[in-house]
């Protein structure tokens, strides 16, 4: 396996070095950037295929139109039906139901996932305290990589007060201790698990919690995988681009702003200077989206 880090001047051009050196049965590019395509076209394959763009002609053996009514972990694996025929007929039977698909819902996930014995390999945090401590928790994992995506901490503040008879978890990678940490000087009674659960670990927390909360976040998809409910603050995206929560067991809040979605993604500043995507969605917002969903039944405290 080969990482590319772009960020890395010197680890790309070193690894970069090494895959040129190569030849590839198959070069699939998921990925739009104009990067990427260059990378795809200093490789030396057999076959290379990739979404169809007006400047990419040259680059791809075959390319497709990519299909944006689908969620964006089937449109990545769209490529792979240029090179097998039987896969594309699987995929069509899948794909079939998602044609459809507005802003507004979610996607049907049927099957209920389960968490796999090659999940729980490894496992530790039970060795720090037991599993049991966590069962029927909320989690709320405040962060994301981008700032504009993060929902502010006077909503999640407030969200905590209304929570007061729930067993509270913060989680979060290291890089989000600041904002945990914060929110544990605020609310004292919560539990801090900020940088201390590995993805393994994540994942059989969140199956066995109550409810999470958090914004546009790859926690967020954790917690589709493994059916945990969920109510995510969508600010700068939105659910038309493909990175909705893939759960029948989510929920999320936004607002109807004519800014959004101002990327694909979120950026580190507004780019208007208001991040009123997400200042306008108070902590009540959020819990009152948790109630329509079944997971409290109780009305707020506050």
């Amino acid at each position: 396996m080969y990482e590319l880090d772009k960020k890395n001047h010197k680890n790309f051009k070193k690894t970069l070095k090494e895959l040129k050196e190569k030849k590839w049965k198959h070069l699939i590019c998921p990925h739009q950037s104009i990067r990427s395509h260059r990378l795809a076209f200093s490789l030396k394959a057999e076959q290379k295929v990739g979404f169809k763009n007006f400047y990419n002609f040259f680059i791809f053996d075959q390319s497709l139109k990519r299909p944006m009514h689908l969620p964006d972990a089937l449109r990545q694996l769209s490529l792979l039906t240029l090179l097998d025929k039987d896969f594309q007929k699987d995929f069509d039977s899948i794909t079939a139901s998602y044609k459809n698909l507005s802003q507004q819902q979610t996607v049907d996930f049927n099957q209920q996932p389960a968490i796999t014995e090659s999940l729980s390999m490894g496992v530790d945090l039970a060795t720090k305290t037991s599993s049991n401590d966590f069962n029927q928790a909320i989690f709320i994992a405040p962060g994301s990589v981008w700032a504009t995506k993060r929902w502010t901490l006077e909503g999640f503040s407030e969200l905590i007060s209304l929570l007061e008879n729930e067993k509270v978890c913060l989680i979060g990678s290291p890089n989000e201790m600041d904002i945990c940490n914060k929110l544990k000087e605020l609310h004292p009674d919560v539990v801090n698990l900020c940088g201390q659960t590995s993805l393994a670990e994540l994942s059989l927390l969140l199956s066995e919690a109550k409810c999470l909360f958090c914004n546009d976040s790859g926690t967020m998809h954790v917690a589709s995988m493994v059916n945990c409910p969920t109510v995510s603050v969508f600010g700068p995206t939105t659910l038309d681009l493909g990175y909705r929560p893939w759960s029948n067991n989510a929920l999320v809040v936004q607002k109807s702003l004519g800014c959004r979605p101002c990327g694909k993604h979120g950026h580190d500043k507004c780019p208007i200077g208001t991040h009123e995507c997400m200042k306008s969605i108070s902590g009540l917002d959020v819990f009152k989206q948790a109630q329509k969903s079944g997971v409290f039944t109780d009305s707020p405290s506050h």
